[in-house]
């Protein structure tokens, strides 16, 4: 099998993913493709491009893991190219956010590799390349994947498929050998000839030495690590939990330090027990998801399972009464006893490791000694409420169900307790919903963009700017001092030249309307008048009534009338000195368009190819 010829840099590759998150149509996905390789190799792309999304899969009509993906095929006969690329879409919702629950961290859900390879296989029949679904690793042309914020996905769909030639990743979730070990029966096997005890206690795998399953994961799998290559920030939230239980690297890893201001999230969840940093997350991810759902009772209810409406009915004797034997309490009991007690554990494991977690982050530099301060406080007033909130709540649950309605009295008071604690908890959310938290949030999710890290690896020469290319020049300046977005250039000088021909064209349906609309309605207005002038002088009688308007005594007869008339022709040369104007705007304009191409040209030499890219943009994108 050849290698792939097309996006070979990691440049070509980031920014086609960046592409991905863009959902644009299939046209103009395929003009920004061809933009793109020609701003990063000043060359055309030399190959047709069809696009295929997970949207149009077949085999995904029923799909519920919330999978995402668009398939590119590039083929030339002419340049000898055909391969494919897949490119998967991270978490981008709620469904996404949950099944990182579920895979990542527990690794008991595999939904969204099994979608991946679902996909690509409906993409290769769209494509007509011929090919053995149980054979995929013969595939005669590269099928790369390509993925950015999920790598877990795609590699373990090849690891279990074989879907993919090659695998390259942008800060990815790494590999997770507790999901293979429920999805790889081969993997599973070897597992089980190394410890007999799984087979007959499937779950003892979480009990055994991480490092041993670990070592036989890599050792089982190191054929195909090969052909999986990432390309990771030090900075990434990802990164920092990659040394959890559960998760190991494979493949050719190129760390990057993509900001000079912190040291990066790993050392802080190096320190921190497992357990402590999976609490962490889980709860971030349990919060985030239940943003989505509106307000902040809406958050409360999904966190813990009270429903503050229902909570608000304990008013008074008979609303207590009504409140114990009606379906509404009786719904919400099982939510609560689900959620609760698995939330209050998490809240405990953070914040029994408050000082440590708290204090690194202070170490690392992203929060200062007052917000650790607050932090800590914030958390541990979390834990209280809950316990409170859960002790106030079982007690209204016992008397309700062994006490009936003579346990009314005491209910209300535990009542207005379960209240109370639910509105200090929404006002302790509130403080950790802070601007300057948020920031911090958005600080480190920077961390896990591909903006950043594509930046990472310009070493010095190129740069990005909101998908843009930044090229420092070669000819005097440069580096940090200048940089010129070379896409905004691009973009001028064809936009601008378009816009110049369709002003052309605009002028020149003006003179025509001039011409055919203006000149001639003012002639055939005139044959009007002088038309009307000559009725009026040969048959002056007619026009009697006319004349006595104006007259001060009766009118008996008009023998003659003659008409006196001025009609000018300085309309037409109005509008040829208005036209010349408008043409000389357009000239004025291509002169300024290309001295502003010039002037960009200057600044580097000719390895650059700047000259080049302008006249093939011109050629591709000038239409």
């Amino acid at each position: 099998m050849q290698d792939e010829q097309i996006f070979i840099t990691k440049e070509l590759r980031m920014r086609l993913i960046q592409l991905e998150y863009k959902n644009l149509p299939e046209e103009q996905l395929i003009q920004e493709i061809e933009r793109i390789y020609l701003e990063e190799t000043g060359e055309l792309l030399p190959a047709e491009v069809n696009v295929y999304t997970s949207s149009e899969s077949s085999k995904l009509k029923e799909d519920s893991s919330g999978y995402d993906g668009t398939a590119l095929l590039f083929s030339s006969e002419d340049n000898n190219i055909d391969e494919v690329y897949i490119i998967s879409q991270g978490s981008q919702g709620i469904v996404d956010w949950s099944y990182n629950i579920e895979s990542m961290l527990a690794g008991k859900n595999y939904s969204q590799a099994e979608a991946t390879h679902d996909f690509t296989v409906d993409a290769l029949e769209e494509f007509g390349i011929t090919f053995n679904e149980n054979e995929m690793d013969q595939v005669e042309i590269p099928v790369v994947g390509l993925h950015s914020l999920a790598h877990n996905n795609n590699i373990t769909s090849y690891l279990l498929y074989d879907t993919f030639s090659k695998v390259y990743s942008v800060n990815g979730a790494q590999t997770n050998y507790y999901q293979l070990f429920d999805a790889d029966g081969k993997f599973e096997k070897r597992l089980k000839d190394e410890f007999p005890v799984l087979e007959y206690d499937l779950d003892a795998i979480y009990s055994l030495p991480p490092a041993d399953i670990e070592a036989i994961a890599k050792d089982f799998y190191a054929d195909k690590a090969k052909n999986i290559y990432q390309d990771i920030s030090i900075h990434d939230p990802l990164y920092a939990i990659s040394g959890v239980r559960g998760f190991f690297t494979l493949g050719n890893v190129t760390p990057h330090k993509t900001s000079d201001n912190h040291q990066g999230l790993r050392r802080v969840a190096d320190k921190i027990p497992d357990d402590a940093v999976v609490a962490l997350q889980k709860l971030a991810i349990d919060y985030t998801v239940a943003k989505e759902n509106g307000s902040m009772e809406d958050i409360i209810k999904d966190l813990t399972g009270v429903d503050m409406a229902v909570v608000e009915q304990f008013d008074g004797l008979w609303g207590s009464a009504k409140t114990y034997f009606g379906s509404d309490f009786t719904e919400m009991v099982p939510g609560v006893n689900e959620k609760l007690p698995g939330l209050i554990e998490n809240v405990q494991l953070i914040t029994g490791n408050a000082e440590v977690i708290f204090d690194e982050l202070m170490g690392a530099t992203y929060i200062t000694k007052n917000q650790r301060d607050e932090l800590v406080e914030v958390f541990t007033e979390i834990e209280k409420e809950l316990l409170l909130i859960q002790e106030s709540f079982a007690s209204i649950e016992f008397n309700r169900s062994t006490k009936g309605i003579s346990a009314i009295g005491s209910d209300l008071s535990n009542a207005g307790k379960l209240y109370s604690a639910i509105q200090r908890l929404t006002d302790l959310f509130g403080q950790l919903n802070k601007e300057e938290y948020q920031d911090i949030l958005d600080m480190i999710v920077a961390g896990h963009s591909i903006g950043e890290m594509i930046n990472a690896i310009g070493e010095g020469e190129k740069s990005y700017l909101n998908g843009d290319l930044l090229m420092a020049p070669s000819n005097g300046g440069g580096g940090k001092d200048i940089w010129v977005n070379i896409s905004a250039a691009l973009r001028m000088y064809t936009e601008g030249k378009v816009v110049l021909e369709e002003r052309t064209e605009e002028i020149t349906r003006l003179v025509t309307t001039i011409g055919e609309e203006v000149t001639q309605f003012f002639k055939h207005e005139k044959k009007r008048l002088l038309d009307k002038i000559n009725d009026i002088e040969q048959n002056p009688s007619a026009y009697s009534g006319m004349v006595q308007e104006y007259a001060t005594s009766t009118v008996k007869g008009v023998e003659r009338i003659t008409v006196y008339d001025v009609i000018t022709s300085k309309l037409n040369a109005d509008h040829d000195s208005e036209i010349r104007l408008l043409n000389m705007s357009v000239t004025d304009g291509y002169t300024f368009i290309e001295k502003y191409r010039k002037a960009i040209e200057d600044m580097f030499d000719e390895e650059a190819k700047i000259a080049e890219r302008f006249n093939l943009a011109e050629v591709v994108f000038g239409d």
